[in-house]
Formats: structure tokens, sequence, C-alpha cells
């Protein structure tokens, strides 16, 4: 049965409010940074995730306030899209169109997050059915139903790529997610 002019709409709606929160997500998961006061005098800091091990990047100059300023609204763009992601969400599930299962999603987003869906981890599997049904905007026959474990395969890294190993990047994504 083919999907519906406002399952379509939501999905096309969906896909960009994604890609919004997606480009957030990923600049303030690779840098994040706060102010100190130092000897009475402000400093940007770029924090670590080990507490304690914080950098300077400068005292509070018109170039380290941009920084900082580019660094908020990434932050606040990627709180107010995951709201509208949270709200289309809803929708998605009245509108009964394809799911996979919530740990496989949460694993799925991290992965996506650090870019390495697509590019060193590919979804396979049963947990793939809902990306085909919604490529292809359509349902698939009954009998073909996600299980509660998902599969990944690991794909070749292009020649000369300085990526980290993806078994280190998978155990790494996973603990975030865990």
């Amino acid at each position: 049965m083919p999907y519906d002019a406002e399952q379509l709409r939501l999905l096309a709606n969906l896909s960009q409010h994604y890609d919004v929160w997606l480009g957030a997500a990923r600049r303030v998961s690779t840098e994040r940074f706060k102010w100190k006061t130092v000897n009475g005098r402000e400093y940007l800091y770029r924090v670590s995730a080990r507490k304690g091990i914080d950098t300077s990047v400068g005292p509070r100059t018109p170039e380290t306030e941009g920084i900082f300023e580019e660094y908020d609204i990434a932050r606040k763009t990627r709180d107010q899209s995951l709201e509208t992601l949270r709200t289309d969400a809803s929708i998605y599930r009245a509108l009964k169109l394809p799911m996979v299962p919530a740990f496989a999603g949460d694993v799925l987003r991290e992965l996506d997050v650090r870019n390495l869906l697509g590019t060193s981890f590919l979804a396979i599997g049963t947990v793939a059915l809902a990306a085909y049904e919604i490529e292809a905007t359509d349902r698939l026959p009954p009998g073909y139903d996600t299980t509660d474990d998902f599969d990944l395969t690991w794909t070749h890294p292009v020649l000369g790529a300085s990526r980290p190993e993806p078994p280190n990047a998978l155990l790494a994504a996973l603990k975030s997610v865990d």
C-alpha cells in the first residue's frame, strides 16, 4: 500500500529537520566551550571530555566571542531542532510509518553524529527494512518484520582516508549510547 500525501509530506519535512539537527549536533559534539574567570580576566576554554583538562583558546576578545557565539548558536539550533524532531516523531508514530527498535535508533543516530554511518558502517538485516520501505514509499508484504537485534557491516575505508579505526569508533559510539 503506497504512502498517502500526509505521510510523504512528513517524511520530506522530517528529512529536512533531521539534517538541521545533525549539522548542529555534529558541531556541538566535536567541540564544547565555556568562559572561565582567571585572576579577574575572562578566558574562553575548550572543554575536554575529561574533567580538568580544558584548554584555553584565549582571553575574551571579539575573536573568541565569535567562536563562542558560533558554538552557542549551534547548541541552541541543536536543542530547538530536537524539539521539532520530537513533534515529528509523535506524528510519525500516529501515521504508522516504519520503525526500528529504540536501541538500534540510538546507536544509528550516534554513528551518524560521529560521521560514521554510511562511511564506515551500514545498517543491514531486518533493521534496514524500515529504510527500504521509506525509500520505496511503499509497504513491504506482510511477514517482513524487524527483530529486536540489528546488524552493522563495516565498510572498507577509502585509501588514504584518515578515520579512526572502525572497531574503536564503534566501541566509543556504543559506550556513548550506553
